[in-house]
């Protein structure tokens, strides 16, 4: 009976969408599961889930999984494998405990608990009732009369209006502004630069919550000054690609990509080509292709084919963890975006930045340690994605770019040296 009392007390604690979560996991048993599965298969955010999932982990339904003391998945605990039958019960009101009582009681209970769940999510005025109407759609009461009800009880609520906008705060998660200043200082390398012991110095006062990432820029502009220098193009831009992969959202567009790379690149190179698709033609000797050259989009056709890559992108769905078929799509889709090369200076920064929020908006979790350490592999990789010669008998292939993103993505321990992605080589 104690048990039994003691999963009832902690099913009380919850809300109505959180038993709906905690009912819904324990009818599927699945042994692992992560949140952007349930949100995909709710309708909800990932964010949405990942707040649910809190409260059951706080109750001791669910637990994390962790690989390297960051949450891979979760899991049922053994308490809530054990009782499965008790809490179905319990949840669904077919035994003497009684969790929801009666039809009021629900009326009651789920429209508070949504009203606060859409309040905590940023609602507010219209946007909250029609939110609110539509996600009460799904019960079986009637839904005129809780959204009076709402509304009365809401009629002198401003509802955010009047009330003062908030900045969002920097990260407090150490482990989690090391990996992204290791990938933004990593990322220099693609250009033969190298971040100074002073930005590094900075960034671990960052990092430490001892300094801002606008304190940091203000020491920054004070060591460099106005003038351009490939020192200060190493540090400013790592400092500015830290920025952007913690405090920034995704949107898969054009417009995001020029915005990036004004960002970086804004005051670093020349005025024209900041923010700008380039307005000629170009090519480079690559050193892993003997001097030959990638065939790199015509500058007429730099915006529809960009449009055409997104669009085909927005078609595609990933698998969590990703498997190999997606790991090659990824490798394909940032070989074409990397290919269209639409700016003059700056594309490959700007492409690694861009794939990275991208996989952060569907709610991968990032090592960045392939960047920190082997970017020169990642740009040599998408050279050897795009390059084909006849007369090296040599065409495009994403197995290079694969292994990377093995690392990236799958905690993979694939060897990443430059040196194997030359067209001499015997890579097979």
């Amino acid at each position: 009976m104690l048990k039994k009392n003691s999963i009832y007390s902690s099913i009380q604690e919850l809300n109505l969408k959180e038993k709906e979560l905690l009912l819904l996991l324990v009818k599927k048993g699945q042994l692992e599961f992560t949140p952007i599965e349930i949100s995909r298969e709710i309708g909800v955010t990932n964010r949405t889930v990942i707040n649910r999932l809190y409260k059951l982990e706080k109750y001791s339904f669910v637990e994390p999984v962790l690989v390297k003391e960051r949450i891979r998945s979760y899991k049922l605990t053994e308490l809530t494998n054990n009782n499965s039958g008790l809490i179905e019960e319990c949840i669904q009101g077919n035994t003497d405990t009684d969790v929801i009582v009666t039809k009021r009681k629900i009326i009651k209970g789920s429209a508070e608990s949504i009203l606060e769940e859409l309040i905590s999510e940023g609602y507010s005025g219209r946007r909250l009732l029609e939110e609110f109407s539509r996600r009460i759609d799904s019960y079986s009461f009637d839904i005129k009369s809780i959204l009076s009800k709402a509304k009365e009880e809401l009629k002198d609520v401003n509802f955010g209006e009047e009330t003062s906008y908030e900045r969002i705060p920097e990260s407090n998660d150490k482990e989690y502004k090391r990996s992204i200043w290791d990938a933004a200082i990593g990322l220099q390398a693609v250009d033969g630069l190298k971040p100074s012991k002073y930005l590094r110095n900075l960034a671990e006062e960052n990092i430490a919550g001892q300094k801002t990432y606008d304190e940091v820029n203000k020491e920054l502009i004070k060591e460099y000054g106005a003038g351009k220098t490939r020192q200060k193009e190493a540090d400013i831009v790592a400092l500015r690609i830290a920025q952007i992969l913690e405090t920034s959202d995704f949107i898969m567009s054009s417009t995001l990509l020029l915005s990036i790379h004004e960002y970086l690149f804004d005051g670093i190179l020349e005025d024209e080509s900041i923010g700008k698709f380039r307005k000629y033609n170009i090519r480079k000797k690559e050193t892993i292709l003997l001097g030959d050259s990638v065939r790199y989009a015509d500058q007429l056709i730099i915006k529809p084919q960009l449009n055409q890559i997104f669009d085909d992108e927005r078609s595609y769905s990933y698998s969590y963890p990703m498997n190999e078929n997606d790991i090659d799509h990824l490798s394909g889709f940032t070989s074409k975006l990397w290919q269209t090369h639409p700016f003059a200076e700056g594309n490959t920064r700007t492409t690694a930045v861009f794939i990275e929020l991208y996989l952060k908006s569907l709610g991968y979790e990032i090592n960045n340690e392939p960047f920190k350490f082997s970017s020169d592999y990642y740009r040599n990789a998408l050279v050897r994605s795009c390059y084909e010669s006849a007369a090296y008998n040599s065409e495009p292939t994403n197995k290079f770019l694969n292994r990377f993103y093995m690392n990236l993505l799958n905690a993979s321990d694939n060897k990443l040296n430059s040196f194997d992605l030359f067209i001499s080589n015997d890579d097979e």
